[in-house]
């Protein structure tokens, strides 16, 4: 079971004690962000859970509905929803055997594979449709229209700050130490 946030805000507290110059704010927004992202997704997994989806593949089927021809590559969803290619490879291997997708050669290139939505995908999508925009209203529905704005503007402009500061670049990469791995990170590298 998942700690509410008040656990979290209280051992914040305790290191705060420990160290008084600590920003206290700064902390507990990252925290609160990382609660409320976990709390969103997993109420939206066991909203399309009941329409036989999973979040993932929601995603996956809007990329699809929403772009030229209703076709796109694997690697484009995979950027464009920011998952592994793994995890967006096992999804559309549980679309396609929903039916929901096709796989299919390019016209052009053959060697490249197109995920296409199927007849059955785009009605699951105009069911799903008017249900899953009711969601999101009900998941916004403690705020003002006004606030909801405001928290609109907000977020967008966290969102880019985050997206363009200190994004590495060629020359930055090259400094990296390649023998460095991060404690808790999935990367390993080799000493040398």
């Amino acid at each position: 079971m998942a700690l509410i946030f008040s656990h979290f805000e209280h051992c914040i507290d305790v290191v705060r004690a420990q160290h008084p110059d600590m920003p206290r704010q700064p902390v507990v927004l990252m925290r609160l962000a990382h609660h409320v992202f976990r709390a969103l997704h997993e109420r939206l997994d066991r909203f399309f859970a009941t329409h036989d989806l999973s979040t993932s593949a929601w995603a996956v089927l809007m990329m699809i509905y929403s772009s030229p021809n209703r076709a796109i590559t694997p690697s484009e969803i995979s950027a464009a929803v920011v998952q592994s290619r793994t995890h967006m490879t096992r999804v559309a291997d549980d679309l396609v055997a929903a039916g929901l997708i096709e796989r299919s050669h390019d016209a052009v290139d053959r060697r490249r594979i197109e995920l296409r939505l199927t007849e059955q995908g785009a009605e699951r999508i105009k069911q799903v449709l008017p249900l899953a925009w009711a969601e999101y209203q009900t998941t916004l529905a403690i705020f003002s229209a006004d606030e909801t704005a405001v928290l609109e503007t907000l977020l967008r402009r966290w969102l880019g700050h985050l997206e363009n500061k200190d994004r590495p670049t060629c020359k930055t990469m090259l400094a990296l130490d390649p023998t460095r791995r991060r404690i808790g990170s999935r990367i390993r590298r080799e000493s040398k």
